[in-house]
């Protein structure tokens, strides 16, 4: 399994678990890059594969293992309907979700998790960075300690 069969298996995961209206009310359009211009649709998580790299192997070039981190950025405004939803609420709800895919499900560490301060104030937004080993030879994903 490459990295890149790793990361678009999380992501369809994380789709899935989204897509579940019984689990997330909110819905969420998943994209792999921050659009240049306000999405239609909120929320929007946006994931991206930040890092990759080898960090170990034997002398044969065997049983290598690499780095692997995900970005994952939550961006959320208010619903606004009988009763207002927040955006905080919103957000943390799905970070939640996303959390339990990537470090229950996959074994991924979080190794950062920020509230970021948007441009637009209306906007809330939560960065998260989930880190890993893989080992090329069994597909074992470990919390590099």
């Amino acid at each position: 399994m490459t990295n890149e069969e790793v990361f678009d298996e999380i992501v369809d995961a994380i789709d899935d678990i989204l897509s579940n209206s019984q689990l997330n009310p909110y819905g969420a359009d998943i994209m792999s890059f921050i659009p240049p211009y306000e999405p239609d649709v909120f929320p929007v998580i946006v994931i991206s594969q930040v890092d990759y790299r080898l960090v170990g192997k034997t002398l044969n070039k065997h049983e290598k293992k690499y780095k692997f981190a995900i970005e994952c950025q939550i961006f959320s405004k208010d619903i606004i309907g009988i009763t207002t939803t927040h955006k905080r609420d919103i957000a943390n709800h799905i970070d939640e979700l996303v959390k339990g895919v990537i470090q229950d499900t996959y074994g991924l560490g979080l190794a950062m998790r920020n509230v970021i301060p948007n441009l637009d104030e209306n906007i809330y937004r939560i960065v998260c960075r989930y880190e890993g080993v893989i080992d090329e030879d069994t597909k074992v994903i470990y919390i590099d300690e």
